[in-house]
């Protein structure tokens, strides 16, 4: 996946500059890498690199692990009722994220060359 630090900065509420700043360290780090925008010459990419997305990967099986063995004693009807309610938190997350977000149409991510899109 790859997005413009402009776009990242408007889907997550915060300055460009502070995206600017977050970035380097995290390019510094080995977890983000920078891609020249093929549309567009003064601007660039972000990229996960294939070590973040390792560590992605490993966030999420831990959750889930933790989510399956704090759910473990519930019955079939109580998971049941547990999982329509995080469903249902989680559809109203999407719908308060979007209507809070009053900058420009966010601009969907394009695949890149690094590799798998992560999802938690």
């Amino acid at each position: 996946m790859s997005v413009t630090p402009k776009k990242l900065a408007g889907y997550l509420n915060m300055t460009t500059a502070a995206v600017t700043f977050i970035s380097r360290r995290l390019v510094d780090s080995g977890l983000l890498h920078r891609v020249n925008n093929p549309n567009d010459r003064r601007s660039l990419y972000l990229e996960l690199t294939p070590l973040a997305h390792q560590m992605m990967r490993d966030v999420h099986r831990d959750f889930v692990a933790l989510l399956e063995a704090a759910t473990s004693d519930l019955d079939r009807t109580e998971l049941d009722t547990f999982s329509a309610t995080l469903q249902s938190v989680a559809r109203s997350m999407v719908r308060h994220s979007a209507r809070a977000d009053t900058s420009e149409p966010r601009e969907e991510l394009r695949p890149g060359s690094a590799g798998s899109t992560t999802h938690l």
